[in-house]
């Protein structure tokens, strides 16, 4: 948490009526007994992980200004929990264990969403990571130290990247791509393909689309890849990626694992997802992404960097001693016959340096 400027308001009124609606939204559920205590107003704070703004007083007197877990009411699917809850602010997250295929399954069957605004999406990872706070700071916001808060803070902004130092760069490699597709346009056809590319590119959603097709080809963003298809999850969850001078490649290591893997089920407003479907031009193939029915999770950055992990639904685990059937193949999502992946490759294996390595290492196709 960092000091920011503040102004005054009365304590009692703003808690109990949330009067001041770009600070102090404070969990009815929080210890509201130290509440009384606060004497006087001096400075404000904020949580970097969620552009969270509170009065200094609320922080130092641990209120739990994102809800005690035990007095937030139930939610859907926390009758659900057997595997304890994660936290976000204001509610909790119920965690899941899925012995083997068949309970993943029938989880899956049940599900029935009730907003058609709230589309799920799946995010498979072979280790899960939590957000780094204090005892101290965890008793202020949450009122319990033992807390577990998830962290989806996407990797730009987790490695201190600014997206302005390369996208220039990466859309111009985009734009030569999808500028040599005119090779496929039949000839009565490519005057208008020309006319539409000039359109396209110069258009917002180009912007969209190419921070999309960035992260799913492993350049750092400010977003995170998703999936509408559990088996891609799944996939994810079970398999470790290892790169080995060079060579890249992913190992099923389920059995191996100490701590189960972890599958989020994410229910954002459709508003936060980008399908890069919706804007992908005629001719184009972005195998990798088809493959793996990819979506882009915007956005989190600045002082709202973890809000992704906001829009958890639910977390399964799999246990790691568990069956679960015929999982993907790495081949099947990341096809060896990419046509933009054999494009933009030897472009990056030209210009990259050490100034540029920062932003291409990630980038990789596997080796088989």
């Amino acid at each position: 948490m960092t000091d920011i400027n503040s102004y005054d308001f009365n304590i009692e009124d703003g808690h109990v009526k949330n009067v001041v609606h770009y600070k102090n939204i404070i969990s009815p559920f929080c210890k509201e007994e130290n509440i009384r205590t606060i004497k006087s107003v001096n400075k404000t704070v904020i949580d970097r992980n969620y552009g969270l703004v509170y009065d200094e007083e609320f922080v130092k007197e641990k209120i739990a200004v994102y809800g005690v877990a035990n007095k937030l009411p139930m939610y859907s699917g926390d009758q659900l929990s057997n595997y304890g809850f994660l936290r976000v602010p204001f509610r909790k997250i119920p965690r899941v264990m899925m012995n083997d295929r068949q309970d993943l399954d029938n989880f899956l069957i049940s599900i029935d969403s009730r907003d058609p605004n709230l589309k799920l999406q799946f995010r498979g990872q072979n280790s899960e990571y939590f957000i780094d706070r204090s005892s101290e700071e965890k008793l202020a916001l949450y009122g319990d130290e033992s807390i577990l808060e998830p962290s989806l803070i996407p990797s730009a902004v987790r490695r201190s990247i600014s997206m302005d130092d390369i996208m220039p760069l990466w859309n111009n490699m985009l734009q030569q791509y999808l500028d040599s597709l005119i090779v496929k346009v039949p000839i009565n056809l490519q005057s208008s393909y020309v006319r539409d590319m000039i359109n396209f590119k110069t258009s917002p959603n180009f912007a969209l689309f190419s921070l999309a097709i960035a992260q799913h080809y492993g350049l750092p963003s400010i977003g995170l890849d998703s999936t509408i298809n559990i088996e891609t999850a799944l996939f994810f969850a079970t398999h470790k990626f290892i790169n080995d001078n060079g060579k890249c490649f992913y190992k099923q290591n389920l059995n191996e694992l100490k701590s189960p893997p972890v599958i989020y089920i994410l229910a954002p407003p459709e508003r936060f997802q980008i399908n890069y479907n919706q804007f992908k031009p005629p001719y184009s193939e972005f195998l990798r992404p088809d493959q793996q029915m990819a979506h882009f999770l915007q956005t989190g950055w600045g002082f709202n960097k973890n809000k992704n992990a906001r829009q958890i639904w639910m977390a399964l685990y799999l246990n790691p001693k568990g069956d679960f059937g015929n999982i993907s193949k790495a081949n099947d999502l990341f096809p060896a016959n990419d046509e933009f992946a054999k494009f933009i490759k030897p472009i990056i294996d030209k210009i990259n340096n050490e100034k540029l390595s920062p932003f291409f290492k990630d980038f990789y196709t596997l080796t088989y």
